[in-house]
């Protein structure tokens, strides 16, 4: 069965006491039905320039069900609330599923 991967890229950003990896990975980390999670705060374009993006962050859920159900409870809604905190530039949030 294919899981479903949420991938967050995060804009420009404000560091924190608890820093845009300790803070997004330890709340994300409480999600229901969370099977795996990573993060790169390498970004690197394949081309010229600078990556639009200073994070990366990549959640699996067994189904598009499980996500949402994880983004709707009260540890997806404090997760959501952490954004802010070192994400000053903004998110871009996709969903897709992997085989």
């Amino acid at each position: 069965m294919p899981c479903l991967h949420m991938n967050v890229r995060f804009g420009h950003y404000t560091l924190t006491n608890s820093g845009p990896v300790s803070s997004a990975e330890g709340t994300a980390s409480k999600l229901p039905g969370l099977k795996a999670s990573r993060y790169s705060l390498d970004m690197k374009p394949l081309g010229p320039g600078k990556a639009p993006y200073f994070c990366i962050f990549e959640a699996e859920f067994e189904n598009e069900a499980a996500l949402m159900g994880a983004l709707a409870s009260k540890e997806g809604q404090a997760v959501a609330g952490d954004v802010p905190n070192y994400a000053s530039g903004g998110v871009t949030m996709v969903h897709f599923a992997v085989g």
